[in-house]
């Protein structure tokens, strides 16, 4: 294993003044008579000893972390909270859609297009903020749509909050309008410094030479808000700019104004009648550069629904 005047260079692995025993971090093996890592057994967190069994011995863990695998500790997910909403029916599906965060996690978003305030199954949208002298997130607002009707809907696929927790929207896929049923709209939200509660921004729907059907469900899957709220993407699967049900996805940007206006309509030039783009799921990069809709029913490869 290596020697020279002064003595042993040990190959790595191993230790002593002849090599004859194991490095820290290695364990002699039976089988092989050789030392061997044991990160592996410690999952990456730790380092363990040889035990002279042929076998990894005691996991020595790294500082937040402990059990005998070193799985244990600060740095594992663990539950914090239980949420549930104040008051709600049978079949109330509170967080049946997407749950947010905002960027540093101190505030949370979720809805139930089943709720009753306002009308039957009109839907709402709950906001929870995380309090530290709690060690819990607690209530912060119930927000309605006073003119919403019944089966709007809104927050049946959840609701979204911008990173900076400044903006928030939610789709209402039953909203009737444009002389059709469940065009669906999305509601947004901004926050209001002066009077510290979100307050009804816009109600955001595609324009009438955009819809020339019933179920066109604008905002099937949640909206996507970038980080600081000024791009908002929406789905439309069921659109039939490029062919029936072939799906597109509408970009929002805020204005000089401060309002979201429609910016552009994303379609594929190689979308079939029935891809659905959107019907996966719409995503905006944090910095609003890159937008991606997913769908599971496109055809390719001479295969059906290969996504």
């Amino acid at each position: 294993q290596g020697v020279n005047g002064a003595g042993c260079v040990c190959e790595e692995g191993y230790a002593g003044e002849t090599c004859a025993e194991c490095d820290v971090g290695f364990y002699l093996q039976a089988s092989s008579s050789r030392c061997l890592p044991c990160t592996e057994a410690c999952m990456y967190n730790g380092y363990c000893e040889d035990d002279g069994g042929g076998a990894p011995g005691q996991c020595i863990c790294q500082p937040g972390y402990n059990g005998s695998l070193c799985l244990g500790g600060e740095h594992e997910y663990y539950q914090v909270q239980v949420i549930r909403p104040a008051s709600f029916a049978v079949n109330y599906m509170y967080g049946r859609g997407l749950v947010t965060w905002s960027s540093n996690g101190t505030l949370l978003a979720s809805a139930s297009g089943r709720d009753t305030t306002v009308a039957n199954q009109a839907g709402a949208v709950f906001v929870r903020r995380y309090d530290d002298s709690a060690g819990e997130y607690v209530s912060d607002a119930k927000l309605t749509i006073p003119t919403s009707s019944s089966l709007d809907r809104m927050g049946e696929n959840g609701a979204v909050i911008s990173g900076d927790g400044r903006m928030l929207a939610a789709t209402a896929v039953g909203h009737d309008t444009l002389a059709f049923n469940d065009v669906g709209c999305v509601y947004v939200w901004e926050w209001d410094d002066i009077n510290f509660e979100y307050a009804l921004k816009q109600q955001l729907l595609p324009r009438a030479d955009q819809v020339a059907k019933a179920s066109y469900q604008f905002g099937y899957t949640p909206p996507s808000l970038s980080d600081n709220g000024t791009t908002l993407v929406v789905s439309a699967p069921y659109d039939d700019t490029t062919s029936v049900n072939a799906g597109a996805l509408y970009v929002w940007r805020l204005n000089s104004s401060n309002l979201y206006y429609q910016h552009q309509l994303l379609t594929s030039p190689d979308s079939q009648s029935g891809t659905q783009i959107g019907v996966g799921g719409t995503r905006v990069s944090g910095d609003g550069r890159w937008i991606a809709g997913g769908t599971h029913t496109y055809d390719t490869y001479g295969r059906s629904d290969v996504g």
